[in-house]
């Protein structure tokens, strides 16, 4: 319901970071089946999403970032977080953040916003979904 008749209308390129097993970036293509979703990960995380997604999509294009020159011809690309730099040319209409950014330091989700502030189409929606105060394991707050 957040979404202008414009951005429902087109191929929407949506970046999702942090998706815990891709169930939202699997969601947003079975209602979007004209998108495509670029996952944003650590490894481990991102293999996971990679192998659930795939099994949810097995049909469409799955690629890696560092393998991609281009948005329109792929469905899913993987894109380790370390290597945002991979993406840098792909401007965005969606992003969302899932319970990973309480889990960042303050310095690396700055670096998330700068990222999303410069890669985000003007007509845009962005959704976050994390706690505003976090201890974390070692003791420090995010």
């Amino acid at each position: 319901r957040h979404m202008s008749d414009d951005l429902r209308s087109k191929r929407i390129f949506a970046l999702i970071i942090g998706d815990g097993i891709g169930v939202l970036s699997a969601l947003i293509k079975f209602v979007f089946p004209n998108s495509t979703i670029v996952v944003v990960d650590l490894g481990k995380s991102l293999l996971y999403q990679a192998y659930y997604i795939r099994k949810a999509h097995p049909s469409v294009s799955h690629r890696l970032a560092v393998d991609v020159d281009g948005l329109d011809n792929v469905d899913f690309v993987y894109c380790p977080a370390e290597r945002l730099d991979a993406i840098d040319m792909f401007r965005f209409d969606l992003a969302a953040n899932i319970n990973s950014m309480q889990e960042m330091d303050p310095a690396t989700v700055a670096r998330y916003f700068t990222f999303l502030r410069s890669h985000l189409n003007p007509d845009n929606l962005f959704y976050c979904c994390n706690r505003l105060h976090r201890e974390m394991v070692g003791g420090e707050i995010s």
